[in-house]
């Protein structure tokens, strides 16, 4: 999942405009439990909602899923045409506090309305605002990805660009060339684990995602 949000919401913006943010991959270690809403269903997960500056952006979201089941974790597959990964890739969302609003327009008494899923204490309850708990797991700096420092500097100075859309490649490296390319991108997520596993040893290099079921 991680490399799916890297390649599709960073990677992609670097082709056009955007400014380049020292962005991190961080894996997390999460503890969930599902509601009864959704076991009544028999499923484990709600369909998945896209988030922008931690607001969902789907139409209907407190409707169609915050009101009728809880503030639960929602998930959907990999699209493999769109973007090559192994095994079973999914991409998950986690509502926080207020997820009705971006987050520099998050308040006290939204955040008191809108209490998201995660939980206040370290006790995964189930609860509709008590659907996950997360623990951070370390990180690592795209710039070690690319081999690019001070993007925005040497982006803006030299051409250099991390990824271009309408060529599938970088210019000045090639970290992320061939966006669907199986291979590639057995290649990346391999480089990532092992740097994750040199970097932070003492914290599992793969956490096994649940199956994705919504």
């Amino acid at each position: 999942m991680v490399c799916t949000i890297l390649r599709e919401e960073l990677v992609a913006a670097l082709s056009g405009n955007s400014s380049h943010k020292n962005t991190e991959r961080s894996q997390e270690r999460q503890t969930r439990k599902f509601d009864q809403e959704l076991w009544g269903q028999s499923k484990n997960f709600d369909n998945f909602v896209a988030f922008d500056k931690a607001k969902c952006t789907v139409p209907g979201c407190s409707m169609l899923h915050w009101l009728p089941l809880g503030y639960v974790i929602g998930c959907t597959k990999n699209d493999v045409g769109r973007v090559a990964l192994p095994g079973e890739a999914a991409w998950f969302s986690l509502p926080g506090t207020c997820p009705s609003k971006f987050y520099f327009q998050k308040s006290d008494e939204c955040v008191k309305r809108e209490p998201g899923g995660q939980c206040k204490g370290s006790q995964v309850t189930g609860e509709r605002d008590c659907t996950y708990q997360i623990e951070e797991a370390g990180e690592i700096p795209l710039d070690e990805l690319s081999g690019i420092k001070n993007y925005n500097d040497v982006c803006e100075s030299t051409g250099v660009r991390e990824y271009d859309e309408t060529t599938d490649k970088g210019t000045g490296t090639s970290f992320w060339n061939g966006k669907a390319d199986p291979k590639k991108g057995a290649e990346r997520v391999k480089f990532i684990s092992d740097l994750f596993a040199k970097r932070f040893p003492h914290f599992p290099a793969h956490l096994d995602d649940p199956p994705c079921d919504a």
